[in-house]
């Protein structure tokens, strides 16, 4: 027998879900100054995550175009981000040595980062494949008794 599983309706106090204007901006704004949108959905005046990517998907009144922008804006910080880290001075242990666990920590924070600028923003920072290609084909044939 399968067990039934009710969800409590919330009440007046409980989080946005009725989309406005203003909310999509703000979810927009914060977006792009590089805050992810799981983090923005926190806030317990913020609808939950799967509410805005509701709003995304049926690109609810427009809503799907501002939010790609958003998220070119958020890659964008991501790209900054890089050089931030990159230029961080390395963590020290106490015999003086620049401690490998602060740079192999650096490093994964990079290549993520890396990895998501190239799928979000493929054209800029995606692996740019050469695809040139010289061919030359010749040939000849000779058949015996024909000359």
């Amino acid at each position: 027998m399968a067990k039934t599983i009710k969800r409590k309706r919330r009440g007046k106090g409980g989080r946005q879900t009725k989309y406005t204007p203003a909310l999509a901006q703000e979810i927009c704004l914060r977006m792009a100054a590089g805050e992810s949108l799981r983090s923005i959905c926190r806030d317990a005046h913020m609808p939950q995550h799967p509410t805005v990517l509701s709003w995304v998907l049926s690109d609810y009144e427009g809503f799907a175009s501002q939010y790609a922008h958003a998220r070119e804006a958020l890659a964008m910080h991501w790209a900054e981000d890089l050089l931030e880290i990159a230029d961080e001075d390395p963590l020290f242990d106490a015999d003086g040595k620049v401690d490998s666990g602060s740079v192999a920590h650096a490093r994964v924070r990079i290549d993520t980062r890396k990895w998501l600028l190239s799928r979000v923003l493929p054209k800029i920072y995606g692996d740019s494949l050469d695809v040139k290609h010289k061919a030359q084909a010749g040939f000849s044939v000779k058949i015996e008794g024909l000359e």
